[in-house]
C-alpha cells in the first residue's frame, strides 16, 4: 500500500450533497474565512475512500465545543478563488447553490498546523460539476449516476435553512416521492 503524504497533499475526487455553498461570485466568499467553501455531505463511495485513508473523523466539521456539526459524514472543502462550477449539460454556473445540491469536485487533501494546532483540510482544485440545485428542500436532493440517471436520495442530519434557489440547474425527476 502507498504510504499517503499529506504534508504534500493527496488528491481524491469527493461527491455529495451540498451545505451553505459560498462558491460563486453570486454568493461571493464566507464572511469569516474569507474563502470560497462548502460543507459537503459524502455519497456512499467518498466516505468509503476517506475511511480508506483513516482520515473521515478528522475532517469532518466541529463546533466550538468539539462536537460533530453533521450527523452525516461530511467535509468542509475550501479555495481562495472562486471555482469554474459546471453543471451536467457542461454550462457554466454561475448563481446560488442551495442545500442538497449534488458536487463532484477533486480536492487536495493537506497537512496544516496554525496557532499549536494540526489538522486537515480539503482544497478544490479543480473544476466542479453540480448535478443540481435543490430548490424544495434541503432534505432532497437528486444525484446523477455514471449514466445521467436520476435517483433520489435523503440527506440525515442537516435540517437548517440556507440559500435556496427557485431556478433548479435540471429539472427534477417527474415524481419524486
Amino acid at each position: 500500500m502507498v504510504k499517503l503524504d499529506f504534508a504534500k497533499g493527496v488528491s481524491v475526487v469527493l461527491t455529495g450533497a451540498t451545505n451553505w455553498a459560498r462558491l460563486t461570485e453570486a454568493t461571493g466568499p464566507d464572511s469569516l474565512s474569507e474563502k470560497y467553501q462548502v460543507d459537503l455531505t459524502l455519497d456512499a463511495e467518498s466516505v468509503k475512500t476517506l475511511e480508506s485513508m483513516k482520515i473521515l473523523e478528522h475532517m469532518q466539521p466541529k463546533d466550538r465545543a468539539g462536537n460533530l456539526k453533521y450527523e452525516a459524514s461530511t467535509v468542509r472543502l475550501k479555495t481562495n478563488n472562486a471555482p469554474t462550477i459546471w453543471d451536467t449539460s457542461k454550462t457554466v454556473f454561475k448563481g446560488n447553490i442551495g442545500n442538497g445540491s449534488t458536487l463532484r469536485a477533486k480536492v487536495l487533501i493537506k497537512a496544516y498546523e496554525m496557532a499549536g494546532k494540526k489538522g486537515l483540510t480539503a482544497f478544490i482544485i479543480a473544476k466542479i460539476v453540480a448535478a443540481k440545485v435543490a430548490h424544495n428542500s434541503c432534505l432532497r436532493a437528486y444525484r446523477v449516476d455514471s449514466n445521467a440517471s436520476f435517483t433520489v436520495e435523503r440527506i440525515k442530519g442537516n435540517t437548517k435553512k440556507g440559500i435556496l434557489n427557485s431556478t433548479p440547474l435540471i429539472a427534477p425527476p417527474k415524481s419524486v416521492e
